[in-house]
C-alpha cells in the first residue's frame, strides 16, 4: 500500500513536471522576429533584452534585382549581404523579400509554362547565393504561400506548387495583412480570412518541415481604399495575433510572426490617395506599446 502510494507520487510528480516543461517549452518556441535596424535605439535595446524577440534583417527588392529586369543579380545579392552581414560566419534570420516579375510570374502561370519554370530557376538562384556567401543565415522568401481573400487567388498555392522553392528555406514568411477593418466586414470574416491563410501556410509547413512565421502589420492594407494605413487600435491587433498564435492544423501552429513596421497614420484615409493633412504615428511607440503586455504572457 505504501509502495503504490509513493510509486503515484512519484508518476504524478514526473506527470507535472513533464507537463511544465512543454508548456514553457512551447511558449519559448513562439518568437516576434522585429527588423530592428528600422527603430530608435530605446527598441533596439527593448529587442535584444526581450528572449520572446528575436531581430530579423530583410534583404530587399532593389538589392536583388536592381535592374528591375527581372532577373537575380548575383553581385548585387552578394554585395549587399556583405554589408548586412560583414563576417562570412555570421548567423542571423533573412527574409528576401524580392515582388519582382519572377514572383508575380508564380502567381499568374500553371506549373507547366516556361515562365512558372524560369521563375523557380531564377528564385532558386537566389537563395543558393545566400547559402554559398553566407551559409549559416536562416532565410525564407518574403510572401509564400501566397495570401488570398478569394477562394479563386489560393490556386498559385495549390498542387504544391511552390514545393520546389520553399523546401529549399528554412521560413515560412506568408504574408498575412489584415485587408478590411473590422467594421467594413466585421470581425468573424477578418477572422476567417486568417483560418484559410493558416491552413495553406500550415499544411506546406508540415509538408515541407518549415516552419511558419506570418508577417503582420498594424495597419489596414494600403489596397484598400477607404482605410489603407489606418492603425488597427491594439485590442483589435492583439486579438487577432492571439488567434493566430492559437490556430492548429494537425497539431502544427505557427513559431511567430514577424511584426512590419510599415508607416500607419491615424485617421482613415490612404497617404498615397489623398493629399489632406495626415497625423502620421510613430513606430516605436507603437511596438513598445502594442508588444510590452503580449510578450508578458510568454
Amino acid at each position: 500500500m505504501v509502495y503504490n502510494k509513493t510509486f503515484k507520487g512519484v508518476l504524478l510528480l514526473l506527470v507535472f513536471c513533464h507537463s511544465i516543461f512543454l508548456f514553457g517549452q512551447s511558449k519559448r518556441d513562439f518568437k516576434v522576429f522585429a527588423v530592428s535596424d528600422n527603430y530608435n535605439n530605446e527598441v533596439k535595446n527593448f529587442i535584444k533584452n526581450n528572449s520572446a524577440l528575436e531581430s530579423i534583417k530583410i534583404l530587399k527588392g532593389f538589392q536583388i534585382d536592381p535592374y528591375k529586369n527581372g532577373e537575380i543579380n548575383i553581385n548585387s545579392i552578394r554585395k549587399n549581404l556583405a554589408k548586412m552581414y560583414p563576417k562570412s560566419d555570421a548567423s542571423g534570420v533573412l527574409c528576401l523579400n524580392i515582388e519582382n516579375k519572377q514572383y508575380q510570374n508564380l502567381k499568374n502561370f500553371g506549373t507547366n509554362t516556361n515562365e512558372y519554370k524560369h521563375a523557380i530557376i531564377e528564385l532558386n538562384k537566389m537563395i543558393s547565393t545566400v547559402r554559398k556567401f553566407r551559409p549559416n543565415l536562416k532565410i525564407g522568401i518574403y510572401g509564400m504561400p501566397f495570401r488570398f481573400y478569394y477562394s479563386a487567388q489560393n490556386k498559385p498555392n495549390m498542387n504544391k506548387a511552390l514545393d520546389g522553392l520553399l523546401r529549399n528555406c528554412d521560413y515560412l514568411f506568408p504574408s498575412m495583412y489584415i485587408l478590411f477593418t473590422n467594421s467594413e466586414i466585421g470581425e468573424q470574416k477578418n477572422l476567417e480570412y486568417l483560418n484559410d491563410n493558416l491552413e495553406v501556410a500550415l499544411e506546406y509547413g508540415e509538408r515541407l518541415k518549415k516552419d511558419v512565421v506570418p508577417f503582420v502589420w498594424y495597419g489596414i492594407h494600403t489596397n484598400n481604399k477607404k482605410f489603407g494605413s489606418q492603425l488597427i487600435p491594439k485590442e483589435t491587433m492583439m486579438k487577432f495575433v492571439d488567434h493566430m498564435k492559437s490556430y492548429s492544423r494537425s497539431g502544427n501552429n505557427i513559431k511567430g510572426i514577424v511584426w512590419w513596421d510599415g508607416q500607419v497614420t491615424e485617421n482613415a484615409t490612404n497617404p498615397r490617395l489623398l493629399n489632406n493633412e495626415k497625423k502620421v504615428l510613430d513606430k516605436n511607440s507603437i511596438i513598445l506599446d502594442y508588444m510590452s503586455d503580449f510578450i508578458s504572457t510568454f
